[in-house]
């Protein structure tokens, strides 16, 4: 009896286990767990994606609402980009965001959004044990939940004047501050043109203060203030008119001199014209330009150690023409003031270059790319009126004190440095000098998303 239940047993299971029906049902019923999770994931990362998409179309308008004022606080700003977010929160499709952070800088606002998403399968299959998404870094409790934030950076600027702007599109270091030297600029703008990464730069302690620092590309350092923005607007060259008015003057112009005109321990008087080779005030040299506009062609306006030119009754000097650049007689048409010398210039505060001190023609030295405009003050530079270089560099490498007492300095170059261990004023306030406004330096107020 025995033998035949276990023979009948064995039978029965010999057959189950050589069965197949039903063994693709549980085939598939194994095989959809991981498609099952699968899809469950695909679903919250969609909703993840499409959340972080809301709250960053809210961050980014937050960030812009609170930077657009012309004028406002601190805490306005701060306000209105909060205000901002929780009006807007229809966007986030019931996303709701559970940390708002509102950082406000001299001119730039942040804005970092956090939400907290719920899983759908996710969460099904999430421990309470805390082994939960790397959202969550698996924190205890975890429930199938995950974090998604977005964050934004918007820059602003208030309706200004620029003083300082470098014209060279691509340079590296178009505007570079370096040694120990203090650029003071509080009142007005600094920009440069560069789209390079390193449009702008400072190094060693220099210190560069000024209204705003923009720059079309980026900047390096760390010695400024307020920090500088990149990705702005490409300006305009605003001088050109002037270029072209002292053109027309110079077709007029009487000619003073066939050769460069050296002023060496003696005193000179000279009056406005035509200066071909250039002039040069050398040791114990003293020049007394009277008003009006100096042309000097095909050469340059040299200053030695201890030289001595007073021009501080209404003088553009205006360079034009291309001296030579190699050989004993090298004397390029560039503006060269050595350490020690003394300069005093003024420039006129009427007619059509009121307000220009230094000028160089946009032809002037196209061929000598390496031609530099230097002033090495450690001696009293005071100039009063702009300074326009757009074919070359414009470099001051000073000790000391330069235009401490000058009103009116804006200075727009094909690219701008300074060295040294000197403090230089760029100031703006052209009523105290007595020239007329100049709408061509104005800058639009802008606001506009960095990060």
């Amino acid at each position: 009896m025995c033998k035949k239940i276990h023979s009948s047993l064995a039978k029965r299971l010999r057959g189950f286990a050589s069965d197949r029906s039903g063994n693709i049902t549980l085939f598939f019923a194994l095989s959809a767990i991981p498609f099952v999770a699968a899809a469950g994931i695909a679903l919250d990362y969609s909703r993840g994606v499409s959340a972080r998409t809301g709250l960053q179309q809210v961050a980014d308008a937050a960030a812009l609402a609170a930077a657009a004022p012309d004028t406002a606080t601190e805490a306005q700003r701060k306000a209105v980009a909060l205000r901002y977010v929780d009006a807007n929160k229809s966007v986030l499709s019931g996303v709701e965001i559970k940390d708002k952070v509102v950082t406000i800088g001299p001119n730039t606002v942040d804005v970092a959004l956090l939400a907290n998403i719920e899983g759908t399968l996710t969460r099904v299959m999430a421990q309470e044990s805390g082994v939960g998404a790397a959202e969550n870094g698996g924190n205890e409790g975890y429930k199938g939940k995950f974090d998604v934030g977005a964050k934004s950076k918007a820059a602003f600027g208030k309706d200004g004047y620029m003083c300082l702007e470098a014209l060279h599109n691509t340079a590296q270091n178009s505007i570079y501050f370096f040694g120990n030297v203090d650029f003071l600029a509080s009142s007005c703008s600094v920009h440069t043109n560069s789209n390079n990464s390193q449009a702008m730069y400072t190094q060693g302690n220099a210190y560069a203060e000024a209204a705003s620092f923009c720059a079309v590309g980026g900047w390096v350092g760390s010695g400024y203030s307020n920090d500088p923005k990149g990705g702005c607007p490409t300006r305009t060259d605003p001088y050109t008119a002037y270029e072209t008015a002292a053109n027309a003057e110079l077709a007029s112009a009487t000619t003073r001199s066939n050769a460069q005109l050296h002023v060496k321990n003696a005193t000179m008087n000279l009056q406005p014209g035509i200066y071909k080779g250039g002039i040069s005030v050398e040791t114990g040299g003293i020049a007394n330009f009277a008003a009006g506009t100096y042309f000097i062609k095909d050469g340059g306006f040299l200053m030695s150690s201890s030289a001595v030119v007073n021009a501080n009754t209404g003088v553009t000097i205006y360079l034009v023409g291309n001296g030579p650049t190699s050989g004993s007689g090298k004397n390029p048409s560039i503006v060269s003031i050595g350490s020690q010398s003394n300069l005093h210039l003024k420039a006129p505060t009427t007619g059509p270059l009121a307000s220009m001190a230094l000028m160089q023609a946009s032809d002037s030295n196209v061929n000598d790319v390496a031609g530099v405009n230097t002033i090495i003050s450690g001696g009293t530079v005071n100039i009063e009126g702009g300074v326009y270089m757009p074919q070359q560099t414009f470099k001051i490498t000073a000790n000391g004190d330069m235009n401490q007492t000058s009103k009116y300095f804006p200075i727009i170059a094909k690219k701008f440095e300074m060295g040294g261990t000197a403090t230089l004023y760029v100031n703006l306030d052209w009523a105290a000098a007595g020239f007329p406004d100049p709408a061509n330096l104005k800058t639009e107020g802008y606001h506009l998303l960095t990060e």
